[in-house]
């Protein structure tokens, strides 16, 4: 098992980020990958693109830290659920976000490496750039 990570600076407040990834319908805009369920409540349930990733969000600290179970339709059965811990650091003109995410299975981690950026930071910022309203 190993540890997916990655710190990436977003042009936007933590406040802003941290309710755009816990709203179901900005979640789904900016990542642009089919329907996402998830609500700003610890222990409740979520889903996104579509059922494809799945968890619980363990732990909210409001504006700064989101904690979640995280796995998705490529897990095997026996791989345990990945921690997710994103960590929303103010930085000058905008926000700096730590991810962190482990254990994540041998199989699946230059694959998931990879995907974060491709899948949730590049459209974030290009969403956050072409609608500052968002």
């Amino acid at each position: 098992m190993r540890v997916v990570q990655h710190s990436v600076f977003l042009p936007a407040e933590p406040a802003k980020l941290y309710a755009m990834y816990l709203d179901p319908l900005k979640h789904a805009a900016f990542t642009g990958g089919g329907e996402v369920d998830i609500a700003p409540l610890e222990g409740a349930a979520f889903s996104a693109f579509g059922g494809r990733i799945h968890g619980r969000i363990l732990l909210l600290n409001p504006d700064r830290q989101i904690v979640q179970t995280w796995r998705s339709f490529e897990w095997l059965p026996d791989d345990p659920d990945s921690i997710l811990l994103l960590t929303f650091e103010p930085e000058l003109s905008g926000t700096r976000l730590e991810l962190l995410q482990g254990p994540v299975p041998e199989h699946l981690h230059d694959k998931l490496q990879q995907n974060w950026p491709m899948r949730y930071f590049d459209p974030w910022r290009a969403a956050l750039e072409r609608k500052p309203e968002m």
